[in-house]
């Protein structure tokens, strides 16, 4: 354990569906069989779970999955450390241990929940938690609570309070007597990205001064909400968020997969300009308001989190706003698994269709980029060398083969892609209630060059519109 004044905390977060031990061990849960270990790239694991191990403890080129001690620990001891943690996917369990053994199942610890509470020390109840969000979450905080959920799964509602507990255990870091943790970083895959951004949030808006004034560094692979609501608890960053990676997978086109894309803080606008905070924003056509009206006081849609701290949308076109600094958008070829470690041909489960080598180049990509910039931010790896060793350059050029091109195109629908049904991977937008829709093809520009002299191998349609593509830029894997 470092006992250097400055400390990184790292939290990572998981997507739906996916335990604590997700890509260390196939299970069987409440859905079956789904979660096969053979799945994943045994050199990357489920990337969010993987990074939490590398911090903690020094495995080499001979590890094989679910073989390090803190997951082999998993059925009798908690495996957060005082230089991480990790938190369980939307409508899992934390683990799925042996069936046959004893004590075999699904086991879950309680969240955690006894740092931030509410804003004000004082006052009222609706003064304290304005929002109503730690009221409407505190049945997720109960021991008994199942977390196994089909629809949760689903629904994503429960994906805040995992959010504040991941906010909890950084705040709980940052206020402990000996190694207090000075930066927080928060790596989340899916929901799990959406979560890095409310657990920010949370930090910002229900922290005392000393929480609100450590700078959180956030590494988003395919962030996806889901049709849940609290969006604006993820949809824009809060002062406290110094740096934002967003990784996006450019093959994914099933609905239900809207990525979410943050709007950036007021001092990531280069050269410290500061363009006047936009009104807030509320649908005013007869859906948004039908929407409201059902929904306000529910699930779907959000009591506002920071309502009033809007800064321009990195979607939209614009010749006039300046360039952003510490806030990167990347976009990869692959599905919603396939960028945070899966390597099958269809972004499933089955080990049959495991591709190491043409697909299993992407997860490898943006494992080494998720080292790179953790190390950058701090973080402290146990695992001094990372794994995968390949530099790159060679996984770029694997990626931009004859032979992965084919198979990242099937994965999107196909060479000639449909402009009517293959271009929608629409984008998330301020709130829930907002109907308006942008494709991740408009929105990402034109497609480079790749290594080579030819443009990268991206199908992009006939549909789509340069003069939508966003002022923000994107930097295409």
């Amino acid at each position: 354990m470092s006992s250097e004044t400055n400390f990184t905390y790292t939290v990572c977060f998981n997507g739906t569906g996916c335990p604590r031990d997700e890509g260390e061990f196939s299970r069987n849960s409440f859905l079956g069989s789904a979660g096969q270990q053979g799945a994943y790239h045994p050199e990357t694991g489920y990337i969010p779970n993987r990074m939490h191990i590398e911090i903690n403890e020094n495995i080499d080129s001979t590890y094989t999955p679910g073989s390090s001690t803190m997951y082999q620990n998993r059925g009798t001891n908690d495996i957060n450390t005082d230089k991480s943690a990790s938190v369980r996917g939307v409508g899992m369990a934390d683990f799925y241990l042996d069936e046959n053994a004893e004590g075999g199942g699904p086991k879950s610890y309680p969240l955690k929940r006894d740092v931030l509470t509410y804003g004000a020390s004082t006052g009222s109840e609706d003064e304290k938690d304005p929002d109503n969000i730690i009221r409407y979450l505190d049945p997720y905080f109960e021991e008994d609570y199942n977390p196994e959920s089909k629809k949760e799964l689903a629904g994503g509602w429960g994906m805040m309070a995992l959010a504040l507990h991941g906010a909890n255990l950084a705040a709980a870091a940052i206020r402990r007597d000996s190694n207090k943790a000075t930066k927080i970083v928060f790596i989340g895959h899916s929901r799990g990205g959406c979560q890095c951004m409310a657990a920010a949030n949370f930090l910002y808006w229900y922290g005392d001064d000393a929480i609100k004034a450590i700078p959180v560094h956030i590494f988003a692979i395919d962030p996806v909400p889901g049709p849940g609501g609290w969006y604006q608890s993820f949809t824009q960053l809060t002062p406290n968020v110094k740096k934002y990676v967003g990784v996006y997978a450019f093959d994914h086109m099933a609905p239900g997969f809207s990525v979410c894309v943050p709007r950036p803080t007021k001092a990531m606008y280069a050269g410290g300009t500061e363009p006047t905070p936009l009104p807030e924003k509320v649908d005013q056509t007869v859906y948004g308001m039908v929407y409201r009206s059902l929904y306000f006081d529910n699930l779907f849609f959000a009591k506002f989190v920071g309502q009033n701290y809007h800064t321009h949308d990195p979607l939209e076109p614009s010749t006039l706003l300046p360039a952003l600094q510490d806030y990167d958008l990347y976009i990869c070829r692959g599905m919603h698994g396939t960028v945070t470690g899966n390597t099958t041909t269809d972004s499933g489960t089955d080990p049959e269709k495991a591709d190491l080598d043409d697909v299993g180049a992407v997860p490898k990509l943006i494992y080494k980029m998720a080292r790179a910039y953790l190390a950058e931010w701090g973080v402290q790896f146990a695992t001094t060398t990372p794994l995968v060793t390949e530099s790159v350059a060679t996984l770029r050029a694997k990626i931009e083969s004859e032979s992965a091109t084919a198979k990242f195109d099937t994965m999107g629908g196909g060479t000639n892609r449909n402009p009517i049904t293959n271009h929608y991977r629409d984008m998330v937008r301020l709130a829930a209630s907002d109907n308006t829709k942008l494709y991740l093809e408009d929105v990402i520009g034109a497609v480079p060059r790749g290594q080579g002299e030819s443009k990268l191998p991206y199908p992009i349609t006939t549909s789509q519109d340069l003069s939508a593509a966003g002022w923000a830029k994107w930097k295409f894997l």
